[in-house]
């Protein structure tokens, strides 16, 4: 777990992960994804996938920064801020 918080390009990955779950959340939540069919049935398949993504991948975070008693890449702690935020808007605004 020492090397996987110091490593820089698995910091950046997982930055651009929450962006993109982040960005895919407000879009699907935003129009219509039933207005074509292939983009309905896309969204159908992706929908699980990104919804155990956005639980799974903050509780990977949390104990990667517990274990390394908190001596991780600021990346980690900005990507675990998006997750709380997509999760918060979630569970409110998109109920």
């Amino acid at each position: 777990m020492n090397k996987l918080a110091e490593n820089k390009s698995f910091a950046n990955l997982t930055l651009i992960v929450s962006i993109l779950l982040f960005l895919y959340w407000n879009v699907v939540q935003n129009f219509d994804m039933y207005r074509f069919v292939i983009v309905g049935a896309l969204f159908e398949m992706t929908s699980i996938i990104s919804v155990i993504a956005i639980f799974l991948i903050p509780l990977f975070l949390i104990v990667l920064i517990g274990v390394n008693k908190l001596k991780v890449l600021k990346q980690f702690y900005f990507a675990l801020l998006i997750f709380a935020v997509l999760i918060t808007l979630l569970f409110t605004i998109y109920m």
